[in-house]
């Protein structure tokens, strides 16, 4: 444990957060501490007529109980000024630690002055004080400037009134070695205090940190499971359903359909190769690594996309592709794929099977536009402003009963927005009338 004996720590934004927490804990201290004076001053008159509390005033001086009313006038002035301060929510505020500050001073003075007024017990002389300065270096977590001024304060206090009660020079003597021990008291456990409170503090928000760092690293590993269960779903889907066009025996009269089943099964290794290295380089770097990009014609990509597609459709859907011009953009293709292969995904799982999906492709010179649309069931407008949540709870099961695993458009959304670009969905939820996605991509990323 570090003691700050005669500094603060360096201000950071740790230091200001414990001062917010001190000085609330400060309140509630002498809250306590106020309340519990009250109490006393009630039950005082109770007590002495069943305890023999009067020989204890008979060391007095008759400025005692003038002395108690006053400090018991302070302590209601402390209760009304901390219910003030909490209803106006200014417990964080600077005049906040100056109220604790000056009523810690008052209770320090009214030990002290119980001190000089006691008469037969002078051998103990400043014992009072001392206690008080112990209560309030138990109470209170002071900063280095706070308890020096306070203690500077007693110091002259002290050495300018114990003259004043005409007390013998040796009991005079004893009381400036008893106020300056005193005051030592105070200093020394204050800033024991701040230590042990400021380090527990410390660790607290170091062990808070590092669990959130957990947190994060474990949601990253779930969601990087997850988008690789789902992303890896559909090359190997397309590669399942080629083989069974290839053992169906539906290309062997023609070599030319068999060379594009067989470019169909490369490209799908090529992407689910891609893919893996996209998850081992986010292992190796947890940190976003810059967009690599390159000029790819959207033309060829969504033709692509489409002929994989289809391969995976049970009965065949109609899926056609309008494309006024040939657009070229700077993008990940690999990434874009992944987007159009989970909108045409979604297109399917929701149409039915005399349906049809529709590819629209348009461009100016500075933004490419990009719709997919289908005729199926729709989304309902209240499941819309949630279809873009990772593990969304508005997924539902396809037509012919696949499941959702409230990844794809998520997944989707973060390739996008990568790309400074930007996805939406418009759809009036009603069966026949279909959902279109929209994404516009700048052509230069």
């Amino acid at each position: 444990m570090y003691f700050y004996l005669f500094k603060d720590p360096a201000r950071d934004p740790e230091l200001a957060e414990f001062r917010i927490i001190s000085g609330r804990q400060n309140l509630r201290s002498l809250l306590v501490f106020a309340i519990c004076a009250l109490a006393w001053a009630l039950i005082y008159p109770v007590l002495s007529r069943f305890l023999p509390l009067h020989e204890l005033r008979q060391y007095y001086r008759e400025e005692l109980p003038q002395l108690q009313h006053a400090f018991v006038v302070c302590s209601g002035v402390y209760v009304l000024t901390y219910l003030f301060l909490k209803r106006r929510d200014l417990l964080q505020s600077r005049l906040s630690r100056i109220v604790a500050w000056i009523y810690s001073l008052a209770i320090i003075l009214f030990f002290l002055m119980l001190s000089m007024l006691g008469k037969e017990i002078q051998p103990l002389i400043l014992m009072p004080f001392l206690v008080g300065c112990f209560i309030i270096a138990l109470l209170m977590v002071f900063t280095f400037r706070e308890i020096l001024l306070l203690s500077l304060l007693l110091l002259l206090l002290c050495y300018s009134l114990l003259p004043q009660f005409q007390i013998k020079h040796r009991i005079l003597l004893s009381g400036y070695i008893a106020g300056n021990f005193s005051l030592i008291c105070l200093y020394m456990l204050s800033r024991m205090r701040f230590s042990a409170q400021y380090n527990h503090f410390r660790q607290i928000r170091t062990i808070e940190r590092k669990n959130e760092e957990i947190n994060r690293i474990n949601m990253v590993q779930t969601d990087m499971l997850a988008i690789v269960a789902h992303d890896l779903r559909s090359p190997l889907n397309n590669i399942a359903s080629i083989a069974d066009l290839l053992s169906s025996g539906y290309a062997d009269n023609s070599e030319k359909e068999r060379k594009e089943l067989y470019s169909m099964i490369g490209s799908s290794c090529r992407a689910a190769d891609d893919f893996t290295r996209d998850m081992l380089d986010v292992v190796r770097n947890p940190d976003p690594a810059p967009l690599q990009t390159s000029l790819t014609s959207l033309n060829e990509l969504i033709a692509e996309t489409v002929d994989l597609c289809r391969t995976q459709i049970k009965p065949p859907k109609q899926i056609t592709v309008l494309a006024l011009s040939h657009v070229t953009a700077n993008v990940h293709p690999q990434k874009i794929q992944r987007v159009l292969d989970n909108l045409l995904q979604n297109a399917i799982k929701f149409t039915p099977d005399d349906g049809s999906i529709r590819i629209t492709l348009n461009a100016n010179e500075d933004m490419v536009y990009i719709a997919v649309s289908d005729n199926g069931i729709g989304i309902p407008e209240e499941l819309q402003p949630q279809i873009f949540e990772r593990f969304t709870p508005a997924g539902r099961d396809g037509l012919r009963g696949e499941k959702s695993y409230g990844l794809g458009l998520s997944i989707c959304q973060q390739t996008i927005v990568q790309h400074k670009g930007r996805i939406s969905v418009e759809s009036t939820g009603k069966t026949g009338e279909g959902t279109t996605f929209h994404i516009i991509l700048p052509r230069s990323s």
